[in-house]
């Protein structure tokens, strides 16, 4: 306090020797100029309304009608600078008249960006068809609000800036840091809490319109590594004006960098959704339902290694050790683990290699290691099958990977190949009118395909048969209608048959006796007590 009190009385005297030296002429030529200035300005600024070029029914970004006032601001402005000229101030009070002179200035450039940025607004908005666009309307509201602020943040900056020297005079204070900190912090503040509303609202808005997932995703994703990083700035000016003593200049030191690395991965942590959204919308083009656990395997995986990476940056920004001696050390703990894990990394890998090469899909029937069933989940360690019979098999990966697997859900048609047999007493001709029947219910039939025409052949002297061969394609391979095509063509078949008098073959066999020298036929009759005859054919 000591030390601003001597500043302003050194300021304070120079002022009364500067008064006690001007003579009345100096102050009475002075008031001249600045009487004389402002009435040619408002004579200027009043012609001009009455003219086109401050036209208010104009409407054009250029209208000079938006900018009246601050126009008029700057003018004066010049008219006081030109007053200046005949008092002949010393140089610390034409800082101070300078000084008030900035803030006008100051004020006048943010009455016109605010002006600019309006009619911008406007002359976007008006001649388009965003205005009938809630989401639009409420985007570039938020985008104008937040710009203005940033405007005015721009201007004090650049004002403080520019009057450095009038600040450096009272900087001699002990209380001035206490102020500069606190305005800092204040401006800091105002600063994360503009943009955070801006990302936030931007975010929410999208969100509810489910528009734009990308922008929404990235947004969301830069909120808290911003709000952080205003924290680091903080601490970092604090740090910078204060002189602290060594040890707390460490410690702060140390935290703003393992703060800069936590907000550096934080942020790349985040934008992993935005990967993830990529993929599940590739995954999700072809309904691929096993590509989906592959996506989620695929995130988990992202997520772990940027986690490990930021966990060794950040014990070797506290420690300040090296990483490869961190890394040495995790890699013998890792060795063990993977030892120890020896089965689990193995099914981790073979579910890995399963997702990678796809035998397979949820949904689809395989036939594994003796198994018949559907595929219900594939999951880091091994996956389960559901079989026909109703029974859940959990098979490792590992074994799935290293198996041959027969994917019955991707069989493009259904094959049925069967044997029809006719009796031996069938003359040809009944044969071939077999073979023509069964031809013609199969002729373009149901399900056909034209590169799959179904066969019927007279193959085979069975046993106790004559063969008839018959092929044929289902498509699609949906079991269900092909098991109802099947009776379908069965019936026919026995219908035709029977109205063409063809019978079927069934197992049968017929005996011959021989009548010769050397086997003669005997025939014994025989009575029974009850009168009955019985004949009998010696062995």
């Amino acid at each position: 306090m000591k030390e601003l009190s001597s500043v302003l009385e050194e300021i304070t005297r120079e002022n009364n020797l500067l008064f006690k030296s001007l003579e009345f002429r100096q102050v009475l030529l002075s008031l001249l100029f600045l009487l004389i200035g402002i009435v040619v300005v408002w004579f200027v600024f009043r012609l001009l309304k009455k003219s086109s070029i401050l036209d208010s029914k104009t409407d054009s970004f250029w209208n000079l009608t938006h900018y009246t006032l601050p126009l008029q601001l700057f003018c004066y402005t010049g008219v006081v600078r030109l007053a200046e000229i005949p008092l002949g101030l010393n140089p610390l009070q034409l800082k101070i008249i300078h000084f008030a002179e900035g803030i006008v200035i100051s004020i006048s450039i943010v009455f016109l960006l605010f002006s600019f940025i309006n009619e911008g607004y406007r002359l976007i908005v008006k001649p388009s068809a965003l205005s009938q666009d809630e989401l639009a309307m409420q985007y570039l509201k938020t985008i104008k609000k937040h710009i203005k602020f940033l405007a005015l943040l721009a201007i004090v900056s650049g004002f403080v800036f520019v009057q450095n020297t009038i600040f450096s005079r009272l900087a001699v204070s002990s209380w001035w840091k206490y102020f500069s900190a606190f305005a800092l912090i204040v401006l800091l503040w105002l600063l994360n809490l503009s943009i955070s509303k801006f990302l936030l609202r931007i975010t929410l808005v999208l969100k509810a319109k489910n528009e734009n997932v990308l922008l929404s995703l990235i947004l969301s994703a830069f909120l808290w590594p911003i709000r952080i990083l205003i924290l680091i700035l903080i601490g970092y000016s604090i740090k910078s004006i204060f002189n602290f003593p060594e040890n707390i200049n460490y410690i702060l030191e140390r935290s703003i960098i393992a703060l800069s690395v936590f907000t550096g991965f934080l942020l790349i942590y985040n934008l992993l959704s935005v990967i993830e959204n990529k993929i599940n919308i590739l995954v999700e083009r072809d309904d691929n339902l096993l590509d989906k656990t592959f996506a989620q395997m695929i995130k988990l995986l992202l997520r772990l290694v940027v986690l490990a990476v930021a966990a060794i940056y950040l014990i070797q920004v506290l420690s300040g050790k090296p990483v490869g001696t961190l890394l040495a050390g995790l890699g013998i703990g890792a060795l063990a683990l993977a030892l120890a894990a020896q089965d689990t990394l193995k099914n981790l890998f073979g579910s890995i290699m399963i997702m990678a090469d796809k035998p397979f899909e949820i949904g689809q029937r395989v036939f594994v290691d003796g198994f018949d069933g559907v595929v219900e989940t594939v999951g880091f360690r091994s996956t389960r099958i559901r079989t026909l019979t109703g029974h859940q098999v959990t098979i490792p990966n590992d074994k799935m990977a290293s198996t041959s697997i027969e994917n019955i859900g991707r069989r493009p048609h259904i094959r049925r190949l069967t044997n029809i047999g006719l009796t031996y007493d069938t003359p040809p001709e009944k044969v071939e009118k077999a073979l023509q029947i069964v031809k013609e219910i199969l002729d373009n039939h149901e399900g056909m395909d034209s590169e799959f025409p179904p066969r019927i052949y007279f193959d085979e002297f069975n046993e106790y048969s004559l063969n008839l061969k018959m092929i044929y394609w289902f498509h699609p391979a949906d079991y269900w209608s092909f098991m109802q095509f099947c009776e379908n063509t069965n019936l026919k078949i026995m219908k035709a048959f029977e109205r063409e008098g063809i019978q079927f073959a069934f197992p049968t066999s017929t005996t011959y006796l021989a009548q010769d020298d050397q086997r003669q036929l005997k025939i014994e009759v025989q009575t029974s007590r009850d009168g009955t005859l019985s004949n009998k054919i010696p062995d």
